[in-house]
């Protein structure tokens, strides 16, 4: 896929394997990189923010997959949207546990004008949106208090300050399930 201008390349981890350095190793000057104990999703996504350096923030779990076009398709609809504003697509899950039920599939595709009824309504996965690095800055990051739901409340807070939500409604990722995750 085509590389997309104003996402910088930057990748942090919190208390991430050997396995995540020796795959980081493989991409040079091109990535980023800090660890250290593991502190929970708020604080790991709260460090990549503070390392971005690019207009936009896409957050991505380890597990996750993203599809090649995702950060273009995004940042292209971003770009013609005034701010407070973020873009998010819908995803595929697919369960890894062999004797698993089938992973359930929760795309909303029309959702809530009103994006404080949207949220209300259900989640918004963590690599669903694309966001503007300055809206994360000006409502303080994630909360790192939350040791789970803390995409949920960030993207609430982030319905209840004006941020506009608008869907491309194509399956830009895919969400990978396993079992206790």
């Amino acid at each position: 896929g085509r590389t997309a201008r104003g996402v910088g390349n930057r990748v942090f981890g919190d208390g991430s394997s050997a396995r995540a350095g020796r795959v980081r190793t493989g991409f040079g000057k091109r990535i980023h990189w800090t660890t250290g104990p593991n502190r929970g999703a708020g604080a790991a996504r709260n460090t990549g923010l503070g390392m971005g350096t690019g207009d936009f923030i896409q957050c991505f779990d380890a597990d996750d997959l993203m599809h090649p076009t995702k950060i273009a398709r995004c940042v292209d609809r971003m770009r013609d949207m005034a701010a407070p504003s973020l873009v998010y697509t819908l995803q595929k899950v697919v369960s890894l546990a062999p004797d698993d039920v089938p992973a359930r599939q929760w795309n909303r595709r029309t959702g809530f004008e009103d994006p404080i009824a949207f949220m209300l309504q259900g989640d918004l996965p963590t690599p669903a949106p694309l966001h503007r690095r300055s809206t994360l800055l000006e409502l303080g990051g994630f909360d790192e208090r939350w040791s789970c739901a803390q995409d949920r409340e960030f993207h609430l807070r982030l319905a209840l300050a004006g941020v506009k939500f608008q869907l491309i409604p194509e399956v830009l990722f895919t969400i990978r399930r396993r079992s206790g995750s």
